[in-house]
């Protein structure tokens, strides 16, 4: 009997030590995994390029103000400018309309951003009606916004997310703010 103590009490600290020598040797995940960071001072127009999904919206939340938001799609090309067909949809109660219906638009090709190396930045975005909208929806409009990429990288080398701020949201005189993502 005691030779089975003896054997067991051998089989576990065996495994101890085993399991313990695992853990020293074994890498550490740490915050530092995960998506990859720009260099300090290294922002560049090239890693803002994708697709972009942007949810926006106004400042104005009082009483007698009206609050709207908008929803984006756009694809910056790395470049300073934007590739493919941007869309934009909000709620027509921006324009002054009931809030039962969208004004949907396209970007129009003449828009452009800059990211300067801190990875802040503009954009001009110039949006164009898409046929089929309400009357009651411009038939253009520009959006100034400051935008602040975030030091996230994706795989691809560009950035996944950023937040931007808009003097004059869907062209109106009033102010706004939202976030971007991949």
């Amino acid at each position: 009997m005691a030779k089975d103590k003896n054997s067991m009490f051998k089989l576990i600290m065996s495994l101890g030590l085993v399991g313990l020598a695992m853990c020293f040797c074994t890498p550490r995940a740490s915050a530092q995994d995960g998506p990859a960071a720009v260099p300090a001072g290294q922002f560049t127009n090239a890693i803002y390029s994708g697709r972009y999904v942007c949810n926006v919206s106004s400042n104005d939340q009082g009483v007698g103000t009206a609050f709207f938001t908008a929803v984006i799609k756009y694809n910056p090309n790395g470049g300073g400018g934007f590739s493919g067909t941007g869309t934009l949809k909000a709620a027509d109660d921006a324009f002054g309309g009931s809030g039962s219906a969208f004004c949907t638009y396209t970007l129009d090709p003449t828009s452009s951003y800059a990211i300067n190396s801190k990875g802040t930045g503009v954009e001009t975005l110039v949006w164009d009606a898409s046929s089929g909208n309400e009357s009651i929806c411009p038939l253009s409009f520009r959006d100034l916004r400051a935008i602040a990429l975030r030091n996230r990288l994706n795989n691809n080398g560009v950035t996944i997310d950023s937040e931007v701020s808009s003097t004059n949201l869907l062209g109106q005189a009033t102010a706004g703010r939202g976030f971007c993502q991949k």
